[in-house]
């Protein structure tokens, strides 16, 4: 697959996001309190879309085996200790960041509440395995092995990490995660590269948004 592949898949993505939430504010109007559960089946949809965008240009506009992902072994024991050294970089980065932005009194780019989203959420259990498990999988086919693995090809390795970084911190939307998405993105993609297993970005993905969680939650109780 191509940039102009993940120009397509991209531009898909969003309409797709766009769709879903015109259709909850048209079906709920402003007003509404929203469903219990509604968020949970919101995010999941949008997280099979990214998913299953991805897998349609690779596995089936091209052909491809999931070996062209990076999904060909497990990750070996080498892979899940850098893996492990990605995930605690990214958690301190993520520190330094909230510390630096509440000194700076800059509140309004402090990352959300995780406990609060859970909340909100109505059915919290339900939101950690979609943030723990189906956000991994997803996020890290589409914007790892698909969208780095495009633009490396086209742009080379640095810029296509730090391209496809970019990528993923805008597709959180939030300002307050910009930045510590960048940072994580970027470590992904580094890992991904270095490893050439997917699994081992699942596997630090899976364990950076479970630590992230299970901090804030903590912070609340």
């Amino acid at each position: 697959w191509t940039w102009v592949d993940v120009v397509k898949a991209t531009a898909a993505v969003a309409l797709f996001v766009l769709a879903v939430g015109l259709a909850v504010n048209v079906l709920l109007g402003p007003a509404r309190p929203l469903p219990t559960g509604l968020p949970v089946l919101v995010l999941a949809g949008i997280e099979l879309g990214l998913g299953a965008v991805a897998l349609g240009f690779t596995l089936g506009k091209y052909r491809c085996g999931p070996e062209y992902l990076g999904l060909h072994t497990g990750p070996s024991p080498r892979d899940l200790l850098l893996g492990t050294g990605v995930v605690l970089v990214g958690l301190v980065a993520t520190a330094v960041y909230a510390q630096t932005v509440s000194a700076l009194g800059w509140t309004f780019l402090l990352p959300p509440s995780l406990s609060r989203l859970l909340q909100l959420a109505g059915t919290p259990v339900a939101m950690g395995l979609v943030a723990t498990v189906l956000a991994p999988l997803a996020e890290e086919v589409f914007f790892r092995a698909f969208v780095f693995g495009a633009l490396a090809r086209k742009v080379g390795i640095p810029a296509g990490v730090v391209l496809s970084s970019l990528l993923f911190a805008v597709g959180h939307v939030q300002l307050g995660v910009l930045v510590p998405t960048f940072i994580l993105g970027l470590l992904l993609a580094w890992l991904y590269w270095r490893t050439s297993s997917l699994w081992a970005a699942i596997f630090a993905h899976f364990a950076f948004n479970l630590v992230a969680l299970a901090a804030s939650l903590q912070v609340a109780g």
